[in-house]
């Protein structure tokens, strides 16, 4: 580990490295519009897919319009609907929230004991994949190293092997967003649990998201 933390390797082309702030962290950005391989392989779209919710829901049903169209929903809280299922083909937790009995979030989270950090990587980068192919190329796309000198960084990148061990101790975490419509997607990689990495996809409607949080300000604001 002495010689990881040696290493003066320069960070390759592909990627952009920003100013690290204090503590060590070092975000690494896809340069756009490039068909890159290893850890940022891509593939170009095919078509764009205008989304006004996430699956068979759409932004602003109520919970029982909901509880209609995803039969095996469940009430977790009076504004949160859960299910289990599968999601392109992967074992998924899906999580529908609601403000003023209006749904304007979905999220849904892959998650293995059973899986390494190397497997978690290859998901995360085939889930990439198809929502590129579905929405478009990301509009934000970064790796994120913390707990690593700068100019570690391009050492960590060339040798993908730590990626796996980095993902597993939460010393790296990958994410990408898209924007369609009026709906933002933003999938993240990363591990809150030692050895416990998860894969999240979160689907907001960005009208529906203002309107919340001005209602939850204006309910604040009757408080004080």
């Amino acid at each position: 580990m002495a010689g990881l933390q040696e290493a003066m390797a320069p960070i390759p082309e592909r990627a952009e490295e920003s100013s690290p702030p204090e503590g060590g962290v070092t975000m690494l950005r896809e340069a756009p519009r490039r068909q890159d391989s290893g850890i940022f392989e891509s593939s170009p779209p095919s078509r764009v897919h205008n989304i006004e919710g996430y699956g068979h829901t759409r932004w602003g049903m109520s919970t029982g319009e909901v509880m209609d169209v995803c039969p095996g929903v469940r009430t977790a809280t009076v504004d949160r609907l859960e299910e289990r299922k599968r999601v392109a083909k992967l074992p998924a937790e899906v999580a529908y929230i609601f403000a003023d009995d209006r749904l304007y979030a979905a999220s849904v989270t892959f998650k293995s004991s059973l899986d390494t950090g190397m497997e978690f990587i290859a998901k995360f980068k085939n889930l990439r994949r198809l929502l590129s192919k579905k929405y478009g190329e990301p509009v934000d796309s970064k790796t994120t190293f913390t707990g690593w000198r700068s100019c570690n960084s391009g050492f960590v990148l060339e040798h993908s092997s730590y990626h796996g061990v980095l993902v597993e101790s939460g010393r790296m975490q990958m994410n990408c967003s898209w924007e369609v419509a009026e709906t933002k997607v933003h999938m993240a990689l990363g591990c809150k649990t030692t050895r416990q990495p998860s894969i999240t996809i979160d689907y907001e409607s960005t009208h529906l998201k203002e309107e919340t949080e001005m209602i939850e300000e204006e309910q604040l604001l009757e408080d004080l």
